[in-house]
Parts: C-alpha cells; sequence; structure tokens
C-alpha cells in the first residue's frame, strides 16, 4: 500500500492586538505564503525536499512535519476518538499572531 498526506490551507488568522502588543514592527494582515484552498501532496520519497520543493513554509512545516511523517507511515494522526476521521488531522503552524490552519488527511492508495 502506497500512502500520501494531502495538505490543505483551510484558514488563516491575523491578530492585530497581539500583533501591537508584541511585535517590534508589526507586520499589517494574515499569512502571504498561504492562501485558503491551497492543496500540497507529500509521499515518502518528497517528504524530505517537500518543503524546499514547494516553497512551503519552513516553520510551518517544523510544526506539522511529524504528523505528515506519522500518517505516511500509516499511522493515524491522533489517538482513537479525537477526530471524526482518524486519517484527518487539523493543525496550525506556530504563529500565535498570522497563524495558518491546515487539514492533513493521510490517503492511502493500493499498488
Amino acid at each position: 500500500m502506497k500512502t500520501k498526506v494531502k495538505i490543505t490551507v483551510v484558514k488563516r488568522e491575523y491578530y492585530q492586538d497581539l500583533a501591537d502588543r508584541f511585535l517590534a514592527n508589526p507586520q499589517k494582515g494574515k499569512c502571504t505564503i498561504f492562501s485558503e484552498g491551497q492543496e500540497f501532496f507529500v509521499t515518502r520519497e518528497t517528504y524530505n525536499r517537500f518543503p524546499y520543493e514547494n516553497d512551503f513554509c519552513i516553520p510551518a512545516w517544523d510544526a506539522i512535519k511529524g504528523k505528515v511523517y506519522a500518517a505516511l507511515q500509516g499511522g493515524n494522526f491522533y489517538w482513537q476518538g479525537w477526530m471524526r476521521n482518524p486519517k484527518e488531522q487539523i493543525l496550525c503552524c506556530d504563529d500565535g499572531v498570522r497563524p495558518v490552519v491546515f487539514l492533513l488527511e493521510r490517503m492511502d492508495e493500493t499498488e
């Protein structure tokens, strides 16, 4: 069985109050690297080079890559009963001012 993970950008947020309070040079607006609905696919073969070949934000990749790796090995994202579908997970990057929410989906294909 061949497994791949589909990453979909679900939502981008921006918190002006946090930007004003904590950032030295507050940047206005949501993340400009991603857009809602954008989709990416990761396989075992592309995992190590994925962020570089897809211009994927490296800090965002660092936040989700462990779950992507586990799914590529055939595992579920979370413990049983947490998500409606154990082959899906909602995650976000670690930018507290401009977070991006991702949907990860494990997709199993028969060879």
